[in-house]
């Protein structure tokens, strides 16, 4: 059990304060929660920049004639009195959920120094600079990813002090905006360290909590995101000179595991990309309610391998390896992880890369913006991709905009819908094949058959009608096509 607290502890810290990204995603995040709480945009920008100096301003500053620094700390104001004083850094994410994983690291770092000599005599000992090095990073980014929540909440302390609110209660106002990751009971804290428990099991839950708050006591509040969305996608079919339904047609166009999203959390962008494409930017991962929006989503439709995804009830390092190796599919696409015609060799190259993802930082692997944004400047990123499952590669902007935590996906609809009818059709082939082989099993009984025989009729039109429906995406409105953006 406290081995799989350390390995959660571990793949937080990688996916989350070691991931430049997901720290600016989680700033834009906080920001939309703090309108939640009743701070207009102007507040956001106001009072951030004031609660900034707080936690950031500190310098280091020479001392006149000695050439040496001195650390000048921050100049503190009454919002950092108050979080004090209350234990507002004892209840933030970094200190609930990764307590551990930052404890071993501090060991680590706290090891005594070791020398080139100490090396040149012991190779081995490069393996103990090493591990002192990660621990010394993963302990700054930890304590940085810390300040960035303390910061934020500052600013919503700020804000109601100023709109009259006693310390207290202006305490409580902005542990109820950004979480309070000390809420959770025993129960939950001990399923989301378990082996196959939900690591981020705390944040679904305090976003549920707080998502019902605001819908039943400030509801103007979230319906003005949504209008925001709408008006992106109004905007877009403008520019585009199409209708609005024309342009969803194309929400159906990116990978499956982007199309699921809905209009709000996916929305086109009113400008083509560098290749003349239409692109959709996705702001699920920056809209703190995405996964509790998408959730009641699945509810309603009855999806339940998909409510079960939301809570991360299978997120779970341990877990994902293991169906992974079972089903030999990504958990999280739901694509093949290879191909078994692929020599042995790559093969095994396939699956060292994807436990490398999954335990890496996303910025060090290939689905980090640094990995992305060479091959768009190389030119290689389109070329690897567009024919596999049928999705363009982004351009170099796309590229840059990732390194802010902003996923931007273009779409080329005709090719998309015909790669995804031609697998369509090679799995129809492959279950006529299967069921065929069943009915012919002289084994079975005749009703067995029978059974088989209905079952097979089923499948086959639902999967006929997919593919029809697959075929008819590609029959875009021209205004939405592909511009040759060199003429």
């Amino acid at each position: 059990w406290k081995q799989a607290e350390t390995i959660h502890g571990y793949w937080k810290l990688a996916k989350v304060p070691l991931n430049p990204p997901t720290i600016a995603r989680n700033i834009m995040s906080n920001m939309v929660l703090q309108t939640l709480s009743g701070m207009s945009i102007t507040d956001v920008a106001k009072y951030n920049r004031k609660a900034w100096g707080q936690v950031f301003g500190g310098e280091d500053r020479l001392i006149p004639g000695s050439g040496n620094q001195v650390k000048v700390e921050a100049k503190r104001g009454r919002a950092w009195e108050i979080a004090k004083k209350y234990g507002l850094e004892m209840q933030t994410f970094n200190n609930q959920e990764m307590a551990a994983i930052n404890k071993e690291f501090r060991e680590i770092a706290k090891e005594e120094n070791v020398s080139f000599s100490d090396i040149w005599k012991n190779p081995f000992m490069v393996s103990k600079v090493l591990g002192r090095a990660l621990g010394d990073t993963a302990g700054k980014f930890g304590e940085n990813y810390q300040r960035v929540e303390v910061w934020q909440k500052l600013a919503v302390i700020e804000f109601h002090l100023d709109q009259g609110a006693s310390d207290f209660d202006a305490f409580m106002a902005a542990q109820d905006a950004l979480f309070d990751y000390s809420l959770l009971n025993h129960a939950a804290k001990k399923w989301r360290k378990a082996p196959i428990g939900s690591p981020f099991l705390s944040f679904t839950l305090l976003a549920t909590r707080r998502f019902g708050q605001v819908a039943a006591q400030h509801p103007t509040r979230m319906v003005m995101w949504y209008a925001f969305t709408q008006m992106i996608w109004a905007g877009s079919a403008f520019f585009n000179d199409v209708d609005d339904e024309d342009l969803r047609k194309l929400h159906k166009a990116p990978p499956d595991y982007i199309a699921r999203k809905t209009s709000w959390a996916l929305v086109p962008l009113p400008w083509r990309d560098a290749d003349g494409r239409v692109s959709f930017l996705d702001l699920s991962y920056i809209h703190p309610f995405g996964a509790v929006w998408d959730m009641a989503k699945n509810v309603y439709d009855g999806e339940v391998a998909d409510i079960e995804r939301m809570f991360g009830m299978s997120a779970a390092p341990l877990v994902q390896f293991a169906i992974a190796m079972s089903s030999g599919n990504d958990p999280f696409t739901g694509r093949p992880i290879t191909n078994e015609a692929y020599p042995t060799g790559k093969q095994n190259m396939d699956w060292i890369k994807y436990f490398w993802r999954q335990s890496s930082p996303s910025f060090l692997n290939e689905q980090g913006a640094p990995y992305k944004t060479l091959l768009a400047i190389l030119d290689k990123n389109n070329k690897n991709s567009k024919i596999e499952y049928g999705a363009p590669g982004i351009t170099t902007g796309q590229g840059f905009a990732r390194f802010l935590g902003l996923n931007a996906y273009s779409v080329n609809p005709e090719m998309t819908a015909l790669v995804n009818a031609q697998n369509m059709k090679y799995e129809m082939q492959s279950m006529i094949s299967t069921y065929k082989r069943d009915i012919r099993n002289p084994n079975n009984s005749e009703s067995e058959r029978k059974e088989l025989m209905t079952e097979f009729m089923l499948q086959y039109q639902l999967l006929n009608t997919e593919i029809m429906e697959m075929l008819e995406l590609a029959k875009i409105h021209p205004n939405l096509k592909i511009r040759d953006t060199k003429k």
